[in-house]
């Protein structure tokens, strides 16, 4: 309305299996790597290297970080009884593994072993999203009803307390860029795909299992969907959205996530009070009314009545944004109906796909100021 927009969803949850984050958290296993990348490993001698570096150079400024890592562990849990905990132990962990490089410390693949380093020491946890997927009651409760993302993610964690240990999710098998040679980054990364395909198929396993134990058949979800499920398995998350008409009720209002003292939370308040006001009148301040300002004074008292039930200060929407509601009077302008409308596009393409992070769960945009944010209410 005028120079904002709101918009929200009307679903009550969504499963998804895909957030795409930007934040990648590399999972490389390099505190506990497996057998044959243990063997990958120990077919790099730096030592070696060293002893021949007129002939070797290459070698050595093309070995693999993870590899270097691995064996900068190996060397520190000959000298100490764990991995690095304090902050100083950490540093000097980073500087052994430079000094592995020795003369070479400053080549790349030793710089991204110090970049990557905090991989060695950082303890594997579940992210809070996953640890509430897991503790879910359709996760732990199945039955004939129970949607297929409750079974594949009840499967994962399946797979977590037997394959992982109590420690591990599915490996995703995905690598960051390495200062390698292309025949060496090959053969590593053929070994976290081959790890990846061997951890979805227990996976598999474990969701046939589950599928015979609810009454249904074992095709009934593909392996496909089950190989894509468990290696995107870090990223599965469910949001629960509040019904739509808790807004149009201040007793239902989660009013602590109404931030008033933004904009944007003021923007939203103007629209319950010009929403209250269209339910009594039959239509939104300022429309269909020579004078637009004249409906200010009652749109007031609306405003006045939302503030006391949310229990919040007389003077938390000040008057210019009723103003400008009654000024606007309905109106939609077109760079604003457009960003919202984009905004609103792309949340359906999130819900379709059940990929990308979606918003929780109204979205308000000020065109004033181009500003924009999301409240769970």
């Amino acid at each position: 309305m005028g120079c904002w927009g709101l918009s929200g969803y009307i679903v009550l949850n969504i499963e998804f299996w895909k957030k795409k984050s930007d934040a990648i958290k590399w999972d490389l296993r390099l505190q506990e790597p497996w057998t044959e990348l243990v063997n990958f490993v120990d077919q790099w001698d730096l030592n070696s290297f060293f002893e021949d570096i007129d002939n070797k150079s290459a070698d050595l400024v093309h070995t693999p970080f993870p590899v270097i890592l691995i064996k900068a562990i190996k060397e520190w849990k000959a000298k100490h009884t764990a991995l690095p905990t304090k902050e100083e132990e950490k540093l000097a962990f980073c500087t052994d593994v430079l000094q592995m490089g020795k003369h070479y410390q400053h080549a790349h693949n030793f710089q991204e072993a110090r970049d990557f380093a905090y991989l060695c020491y950082v303890p594997y946890e579940l992210n809070s999203d996953v640890k509430e997927v897991f503790a879910d009651d359709k996760c732990n409760n199945l039955t004939a009803e129970s949607h297929r993302f409750w079974v594949m993610a009840r499967a994962v964690k399946e797979f977590y307390k037997a394959e992982g240990g109590d420690k591990y999710l599915p490996l995703v098998g995905k690598l960051p860029d390495i200062t390698t040679t292309a025949q060496s980054y090959v053969a590593l990364q053929k070994l976290f795909n081959a790890k990846a395909a061997a951890d979805a198929q227990a996976v598999i396993k474990h969701t046939h299992a589950l599928l015979k134990s609810i009454g249904h058949p074992a095709n009934s979800i593909s392996d496909d969907m089950i190989i894509f499920f468990a290696k995107n398995a870090p990223d599965m998350k469910v949001i629960r959205y509040s019904p739509v008409t808790n807004e149009f009720d201040s007793t239902k209002i989660a009013a602590s996530c109404i931030e008033y003292w933004d904009e944007k939370g003021k923007w939203f308040l103007a629209n319950a009070a010009a929403g209250r006001f269209q339910v009594d009148q039959g239509r939104l301040p300022g429309d269909r009314n020579s004078e637009q300002l004249h409906d200010f004074e009652a749109l007031k008292k609306y405003s006045d009545a939302l503030l006391k039930e949310l229990d919040f200060d007389s003077d938390a929407l000040p008057d210019e944004y009723l103003l400008e509601t009654c000024r606007s009077g309905g109106s939609q302008i077109h760079t604003t109906c457009a960003y919202v409308g984009g905004c609103a596009s792309q949340e359906i393409i999130k819900f379709l796909t059940k990929q990308w992070l979606p918003i929780n769960n109204t979205f308000i945009y000020d065109g004033i100021t181009g500003n924009s944010g999301a409240f769970t209410l």
